[in-house]
């Protein structure tokens, strides 16, 4: 059987690397998911193993350390994965830590209202930190391009003394008019 490679230019040099197959990019998106699912478990485990039997705190402690938790994930691993984990941890925070505990009934209203609140709080801020790694995934390719563009117009020569610029912003109604009142003098 063939093998199937694509070539790849970086810094000047051709590397041949093999192709992955058909849906490659599916694969390695799944993958990225479950591999954050089970990270995220561990880490709801492991604050769970050190607040039970390592070090004993109030119920406040414990519930900010899985929220910073949550939006740690988030931010590295997107708004599905840290819903989850949130779940998870509510669960496991009901269960562990507020009475009665070593199981899932809520005792005191209270109680309720600390459960929704933080089910609240960690959907919000890992939304937020969703947001934000987008936005910053986006002006990291606005700035790729950019720079592409700059490289692109290097290209040209510049004719006896004028400066080649390349006009980089949309054409806007607003823009026409003023090119045709500066046509129309």
């Amino acid at each position: 059987m063939a093998r199937v490679t694509r070539t790849v230019k970086r810094a000047g040099l051709c590397t041949e690397l093999p192709t992955l197959g058909y849906n490659t990019g599916m694969q390695r998106f799944v993958a990225g998911r479950i591999f954050g699912l089970a990270t995220s478990f561990v880490i709801v485990a492991s604050i769970t193993l050190v607040y039970t039997h390592a070090v004993r705190v109030n119920q406040t402690t414990v519930a900010l350390s899985f929220l910073l938790a949550i939006l740690a994930v988030s931010a590295v691993w997107g708004m599905a994965v840290s819903v989850v984990m949130s779940l998870a941890a509510l669960l496991v925070f009901n269960y562990y830590f507020l009475p009665p505990t070593r199981t899932l009934t809520i005792a005191d209203p209270q109680n309720w209202v600390a459960l929704g609140a933080f089910l609240f709080v960690s959907i919000m801020g890992s939304q937020l930190s969703a947001r934000i790694r987008k936005e910053a995934d986006e002006a990291i390719s606005r700035r790729r391009e950019i720079e592409r563009l700059y490289k692109f117009s290097r290209t040209f020569p510049a004719a006896e003394g004028q400066i080649l610029s390349l006009r980089l912003w949309r054409v806007t109604p607003r823009r026409r008019e003023h090119e045709d009142r500066f046509r129309a003098r």
